[in-house]
């Protein structure tokens, strides 16, 4: 497991912490990392730039690449 050096907290509402708690429990996979991953698909569809450089990468490669897109 990659230790990433920012930390950050976030609230959500129940309704959604539950969803994603099903998500995350279907495709077995850590509720950091699915958050990690809609955070930077949420960047990358809504930045300013056309340069798709593949910074978020990593995101894909690790451990979704056999899950459908889910977000």
């Amino acid at each position: 497991m990659k230790k990433h050096p920012y930390q950050t907290c976030l609230r959500m509402p129940e309704v959604l912490k539950d969803s994603m708690t099903i998500i995350c429990e279907k495709y077995q996979i850590n509720e950091s990392d699915f958050m990690r991953r809609a955070i930077a698909e949420f960047i990358q569809t809504h930045s300013n730039t056309n340069n798709n450089d593949n910074r978020f990468m990593f995101i894909w490669l690790r451990i979704f690449t056999d899950i459908p897109r889910i977000l």
